[in-house]
């Protein structure tokens, strides 16, 4: 009896395995698919590099320090090629919806045409930066205003490597060939002249990150607090956790699946019932500015120590000022 209840539970995990398999692949599928389409759909994946870090000194005790991290969001366009990175350190701005909404926003305000009606998005199931509530009310706010349909795919969870991750590792190569960075102009160089075909477009996010925290011809995302202004409207009860797709159409109410093989069956909508249509498009439009820009974020007393050690021990050009941002 025993074995016999063993063996079907063997059966069981193998087809629940397969089941995977193909949820993984059917999504790949569809990638592959979504790279054919017109001009009239802009299909772009998006997600966030391992963190970049500054200084980079090459001395022992840099090992068990904690570095100012610098973060990396990549959006690739699918049918072009062209990838676009949103670079900047942590005392700038921080990596959560209010940041990855802005720049999605700024991204499909600069790249959409006019011949542009359908939006096809790629992103992983991190759920504090791309897989939540705000992102999506961004999309649906952009299909009730300049697309006619917005799809966003998620990947089966172990199988998320996406192209924009093929960039990723581009930059994660020449990243190994450097021992020592003192000015973030190294790390932006780094990325402008990673692709001599199709080379990178740098944008910064919320300020200059440059050396001395002047603005050059880059330009700059400033971030607003889209939280702020949807949390009212928007449901505790919605959930995306289960979700792995999503289609909007003009108004609230989204359709969704929770595999690739039911298809988009499952009426979603995140909205408080008294919600609607102007009120989100007001919100999204009237977002205030979540940092003033004149201003700093603080660094953890940890790793702004850590930094501060780290420079007693190398030369700091006159022109890089900004560690002095560092607070």
């Amino acid at each position: 009896m025993a074995r016999r209840e063993n063996n079907e539970n063997v059966e069981q995990l193998n087809i629940e395995q397969l089941r995977h398999w193909d949820s993984a692949e059917t999504f790949y599928e569809e990638l592959r698919r979504c790279r054919e389409l017109g001009d009239e759909y802009l299909i772009i994946c998006c997600d966030f590099e391992k963190n970049f870090n500054l200084p980079i000194t090459g001395l022992n005790k840099e090992y068990f320090s904690s570095p100012l991290n610098v973060f990396n969001f990549g959006v690739k366009n699918l049918q072009s090629g062209a990838t676009t990175m949103f670079f900047y350190p942590q005392n700038f701005a921080k990596k959560g919806s209010n940041e990855v909404s802005s720049m999605l926003f700024w991204y499909i305000q600069a790249k959409r045409t006019a011949n542009t009606r359908h939006l096809v998005v790629f992103a992983d199931n991190s759920a504090g930066q791309n897989k939540n509530r705000f992102v999506f009310c961004l999309f649906q706010h952009l299909c009730n205003t300049v697309f006619e349909t917005v799809t966003i795919h998620f990947p089966t969870p172990g199988h998320s490597f996406l192209p924009i991750d093929r960039e990723f590792a581009i930059l994660e190569k020449k990243r190994r060939k450097i021992d020592r960075v003192i000015s973030s102009s190294t790390w932006n160089t780094l990325i402008r002249e990673a692709k001599i075909q199709d080379p990178f477009e740098l944008v910064f996010v919320e300020n200059a990150f440059t050396d001395n925290l002047q603005p050059d011809q880059t330009p700059i995302v400033r971030v607003k607090d889209f939280k702020a202004v949807l949390t009212p409207i928007l449901s505790h009860r919605a959930n995306l956790a289960h979700l792995k797709g999503i289609q909007l159409t003009n108004g609230l109410v989204a359709m969704a699946y929770e595999n690739f093989e039911t298809g988009f069956i499952e009426p979603w909508n995140p909205f408080l019932e008294t919600t609607t249509v102007e009120m989100l498009n007001h919100a999204i439009l009237n977002a205030p500015m979540k940092y003033n820009n004149e201003t700093y974020l603080p660094v953890p007393p940890n790793a702004r120590n850590d930094v501060n050690e780290l420079l007693e021990y190398v030369d700091i050009p006159q022109n890089v000022t900004y560690y002095e941002s560092i607070i």
